[in-house]
């Protein structure tokens, strides 16, 4: 045999080799594919019907996709997709595929902050919000303060305060909710909204929180806050544009008050009217009435 037809014969069987390889690993790779499609969970408008971690069913205290709503205390603050899921006409990649928790909504869905990439109503079974709720309630991971505490809690300042100063994240922690205003604060709706809320400040201890709507700096929305009766908080305006569109639909008609628990749980969202604070006080009352109200300060 030449030296040549030995290289041929060579090269055939390297090339065979690496053929077979490929094989191999093609076969393997289909097999993980599959295990993995059976143990993900579908998506759907209501919420998947299997679990990430499949080990979670046999725990009777597990978080699951039926009880992950009221389990508010587990919801994590980011969270991931695990599928490739993305918005309604979005052609490409989605983003980095890491958001914030924002809420998750009575339907099952989750309200997700993805920054740049927008706010989206997304899946819970395209994330891992349910193993890391478990991993929270586990201990596995630390949850210091609730998902609402995080978001704004070094970010507000005490109107009620001479001079002004930041609120503090002690004070916060001891709420049981949040009544949140979305208002221009120069405006004549904030002049007539102001003093009828003032009365529901600290009732069952949930506190009063301003988002400044409009174009107006930290120390002319203090004065405004002052000069109309409103002793609660407000959010630093820079913070403010980004906020309201986290927490509130596109859509959204303003002035808007927004009645929410400390993981941002909304309990009632309602454009501002004449009569709407009777309504807000009756849902503090039924959500909040065991709790008692802070002596008057």
């Amino acid at each position: 045999m030449t030296p040549e037809m030995r290289r041929m014969n060579r090269a055939e069987s390297w090339q065979t080799r690496v053929e077979i390889h490929r094989r191999r690993v093609s076969i393997a790779t289909r097999a993980v594919v599959l295990v993995l499609l059976l143990s993900s969970p579908a998506i759907a408008a209501d919420g998947p019907v299997s679990h990430l971690d499949r080990g979670i069913e046999s725990d009777p205290g597990k978080v699951t996709w039926d009880n992950l709503y009221e389990s508010e205390r587990f919801w994590p603050y980011r969270i991931e997709l695990v599928e490739a899921w993305r918005p309604a006409g979005h052609e490409g990649r989605f983003g980095w595929g890491v958001g914030i928790l924002v809420r998750v909504e009575p339907s099952g869905l989750l309200r997700v902050d993805f920054g740049a990439d927008g706010k989206h109503l997304v899946p819970a079974g395209a994330t891992n919000v349910i193993v890391e709720a478990n991993r929270i309630r586990t201990g596995e991971v630390a949850k210091r303060d609730p998902n609402f505490l995080v978001a704004t809690g070094t970010r507000l300042l005490d109107a009620g305060k001479d001079p002004i100063q930041p609120v503090s994240i002690d004070s916060l922690r001891e709420a049981s909710g949040f009544l949140v205003l979305f208002v221009d604060p120069a405006s004549e709706d904030f002049d007539r909204i102001a003093p009828q809320l003032e009365p529901l400040r600290g009732l069952h201890r949930v506190e009063t929180i301003l988002f400044p709507q409009g174009d107006a700096r930290d120390a002319r929305v203090a004065e405004l806050c002052k000069s109309a009766g409103w002793r609660g908080a407000f959010l630093f305006d820079r913070f403010s544009p980004a906020y309201t569109a986290s927490y509130l639909a596109a859509d959204a008609s303003l002035p808007r008050v927004v009645l929410i628990t400390p993981e941002a749980r909304e309990i009632l969202s309602v454009e501002w009217r004449e009569g709407v604070v009777e309504s807000v006080r009756s849902a503090i009352e039924v959500e909040w009435g065991n709790v008692p109200s802070p002596s008057p300060d």
